[in-house]
């Protein structure tokens, strides 16, 4: 399981050098792992190792997306113990961020987490983040169908027919692999029959020279 793979990494790190960075940034991502299976789990201590990776991340400089991903879980964490405020202030932070360093795959990630759906879904088509595209209509489906059905009902169309695209490309790409294996057995099928040709044509050669 994923949690005892965690386990054994941090274990393995042991005691670690305080001035020691790789260590210490590789033991906050493996206490975000934790978190984020722990936070699924509804764990009481998802929240500290939230808070210890993050810690971490921001002690040894970190990279921006990584902090923000660590924000992002930190967040989940306090809202699932029902600090919703100090959740919500962790995601603008982590937006923040997102911004002033141009990581926009995370910028609509983020607002996707917080709701903001229709700027997710014009982020996820510009940016041709298909499966966030998928995942923010559906959010958006679920938040309009009892406050607006007619526009919940334009979003669930767009998904089905997003799903659909997402099917016949991927059917599309079978029959393109089936194709290009089928043409390479058809040109290794070829060379073995010129392959075989050539050594009945040198026996031939031979058996000629021998009986001449």
């Amino acid at each position: 399981r994923s949690e005892e793979l965690y386990h054994k990494c941090i274990a393995m790190l042991g005691v670690i050098d305080p001035d020691d960075t790789a260590s210490n940034l590789d033991l906050a991502t493996y206490y975000q792992n934790l978190a984020e299976v722990h936070i699924a789990q509804n764990k009481d201590d998802a929240v500290s190792l939230a808070e210890q990776s993050l810690e971490l991340s921001q002690r040894y400089q970190d990279t921006p997306n990584k902090i923000i991903n660590r924000l992002l879980s930190l967040s989940k964490a306090y809202v699932g113990i029902g600090k919703t405020k100090e959740g919500k202030h962790l995601v603008d932070e982590a937006l923040q961020l997102a911004e002033d360093n141009n990581e926009v795959f995370l910028q609509a990630v983020i607002h996707l987490q917080k709701g903001d759906y229709d700027q997710a879904i014009a982020m996820a088509e510009e940016n041709h983040y298909d499966e966030l595209l998928q995942e923010a209509l559906e959010g958006a489906y679920q938040q309009e169908r009892e406050r607006n059905p007619k526009l919940a009902l334009e979003y669930y169309e767009r998904s089905v027919m997003m799903k659909d695209s997402v099917f016949n490309e991927n059917q599309q790409q079978l029959i393109r692999d089936y194709q290009v294996r089928y043409a390479m057995q058809e040109k290794e099928h070829e060379l073995q029959m010129e392959q075989e040709k050539s050594k009945r044509n040198r026996l031939y050669v031979v058996i000629l020279a021998v009986t001449a």
